[in-house]
């Protein structure tokens, strides 16, 4: 199971390219939005298990806990959380492109 918050859903393109690599029929992928008027949500929506919409509340972990508490009772072996960030403040490269240095 991965959950994944996506505050950014243009980041969205840059994430499906790495999960639907390992997607099959094992993996369930949930997705927390704040937002389901934007290009891309259709799109999330279409590849995922479930999309939760939730209020931005806790930063990435109000929308983990949301998730969890409504896939807690599947016996999941195994649970990865994702967090997309647009900005890392203590990287001096630039904002869209911190993300794709092998730091």
């Amino acid at each position: 199971m991965d959950h994944h918050h996506l505050h950014h859903q243009d980041l969205w393109p840059e994430f499906w390219a790495y999960l639907e690599n390992i997607k099959n029929e094992n993996l369930d992928i949930f997705v927390t939005v704040n937002n389901p008027h934007t290009e891309w949500y259709e799109d999330i929506v279409s590849k995922c298990t479930d999309v939760f919409l939730v209020e931005n509340k806790g930063m990435d972990f109000g929308g983990f806990l949301f998730a969890y508490n409504k896939i807690k009772h599947i016996d999941y072996k195994l649970i990865i959380k994702l967090h997309g960030k647009k900005r890392n403040s203590y990287l001096l490269v630039p904002p869209d492109e911190w993300r794709k240095y092998d730091i």
